[in-house]
């Protein structure tokens, strides 16, 4: 009985909310989730009809939505519910965002009804660690190999202030580095003083608190990787000529 009265409290509530948002102007669909990218369009599909015949295709200044933080761009009118927003900038890296209705979308109506008050929530991507490279570094003479590791970013980084914050470790034993110059804006390079054997693995951490794209980390990022081995395997072979000569 009580599993039965639940089921009819939800379902009172769903058809009241339905009911409510067909009686004001809504958005019913978008062409993004919660992630958006740095650079793109965002389109707003409405519950209703709010454009004009020869209001459509034509760019336009007024904020029929609003975006904060603020972003520079235009409307435009697709269809008489679809509303497309183009950014003359791109959007702010590591930004959270809210898109809120304006009640002048309810200016071509004939019976002015309400617009939904409610807010879009979205952002464009936080840091992210997307991979890591292992790798050994050719000995000079009468010296050993030593290990190389390479954390690369979805944005560009200050390497001497990020590896403050950075911690390596094997079988929960701390790594020093010092860092190696890297013409690659999105990574950092780590010398690892230590000798490290094959198939060894790596825990990194990032500490929280460390700023990337004036992003400040409100976790730490994790993540592992693995010493490579030293030998060089032929995996295939691919034979052709150059000035008639066979070279492979």
């Amino acid at each position: 009985m009580k599993k039965l009265k639940t089921l009819l409290i939800i379902l009172c509530f769903l058809v009241t909310n339905s009911c409510s948002k067909f009686n004001q102007i809504a958005i019913s669909s978008v062409n993004f989730e919660e992630v958006i990218q740095l650079s793109q369009n965002l389109i707003f599909t409405f519950n209703k009809d709010l454009a004009e015949e020869n209001e459509l295709n034509k760019w336009f200044n007024a904020d029929l939505i609003e975006i904060m933080p603020k972003v520079a761009g235009k409307f435009k009118w697709t269809s008489k519910n679809t509303l497309i927003f183009s950014p003359s900038e791109s959007f702010a890296a590591s930004t959270k965002y809210t898109a809120k209705l304006s009640n002048d979308l309810a200016d071509n109506l004939k019976v002015k009804i309400p617009v939904d008050s409610d807010l879009i929530s979205f952002h464009t991507p936080f840091p992210e660690l997307l991979k890591t490279e292992t790798f050994w570094t050719k000995p000079q003479l009468n010296e050993v190999s030593s290990t190389n590791l390479k954390l690369i970013f979805n944005y560009n980084v200050n390497p001497n202030e990020l590896s403050k914050f950075i911690n390596i470790s094997s079988d929960n034993e701390k790594i020093d580095y010092e860092l190696v110059k890297n013409l690659e804006e999105n990574s950092v390079v780590l010398h690892l003083k230590k000798e490290l054997e094959e198939e060894d693995e790596l825990d990194i951490s990032i500490e929280k608190g460390s700023k990337i794209a004036n992003y400040e980390l409100d976790k730490n990022i994790e993540s592992e990787s693995e010493v490579p081995t030293k030998d060089v395997e032929v995996l295939d072979v691919t034979s052709e000529f150059e000035d008639n000569i066979g070279v492979i």
